[in-house]
Parts: C-alpha cells; sequence; structure tokens
C-alpha cells in the first residue's frame, strides 16, 4: 500500500484547482464570444453587412478557439454544457440591457433549469 506524503497531495489538490479554473476560463471566453456573435446577429441590418460578417466570423473563430483549449482537459458533454450555460445567462443579460427585452416567467424558469442543469453537471 502505497501512502502519498502531504506536500504531494498539496501539490495534487493545487493542480486539480489550476485546472478547474483553467478550464473555467476557457469555458466562460468561449460563452463571451459565442454571445458577441448572437448580439452582432441581433444588429444585422444596422450595420454593414460585410462588416458584420466579419465580426461574427472572427467572434465565432475565437470562441472555437477557447472552446478547443478547453476540450483539450475535459470532456466533450461538460463542456458543452458548461458553455451553453453561460452563453444562455450572458445572452440574457445581453438582451435585457441592450435591446431592452424583456423575459416571461417561462422563458425565466426554462433559462434557470439550464443553469441548474450546468450546475449539476459540473459538480
Amino acid at each position: 500500500m502505497s501512502h502519498a506524503s502531504p506536500s504531494s497531495k498539496r501539490h495534487a489538490g493545487r493542480s486539480a484547482r489550476r485546472r478547474a479554473m483553467s478550464i473555467g476560463l476557457f469555458v466562460l471566453g468561449s460563452a463571451v464570444f459565442y454571445a458577441g456573435a448572437m448580439v452582432a446577429m441581433k444588429l444585422w441590418g444596422q450595420a454593414p453587412p460585410l462588416v458584420l460578417l466579419l465580426v461574427i466570423a472572427t467572434l465565432m473563430g475565437a470562441g472555437v478557439w477557447l472552446e478547443i483549449g478547453a476540450l483539450q482537459s475535459e470532456r466533450l458533454g461538460l463542456v458543452y454544457v458548461l458553455i451553453l450555460g453561460a452563453e444562455c445567462l450572458l445572452i440574457a443579460l445581453a438582451s435585457s440591457l441592450w435591446f431592452g427585452e424583456n423575459f416571461s416567467t417561462r422563458e425565466i424558469l426554462g433559462g434557470l433549469m439550464i443553469l441548474l442543469g450546468t450546475a449539476v453537471a459540473w459538480s
């Protein structure tokens, strides 16, 4: 039977926290870029289409790049759910703040269910 030393246990704990933080940053960054692309899509017709197309493509590409970073360390299903949950929250915030959109009780409950599912998947 092998026993790990206290210092190796601390190192393993720090390493796990760093890994989780790294994945979290990749996931949050990816969600921010994807949500930014959605906001740009909502603005279609209010700016030159070529400019918006380039903005959308750039934001989507950046989101994909960060998602790939998260996928290097974590399972596909979990990364997808985490990004979707964060993106859901960011889109709701943006649509309320910038576009003055309101949400019905059913929409709010649906969004909360997505966030709850994300929390369950992460834990």
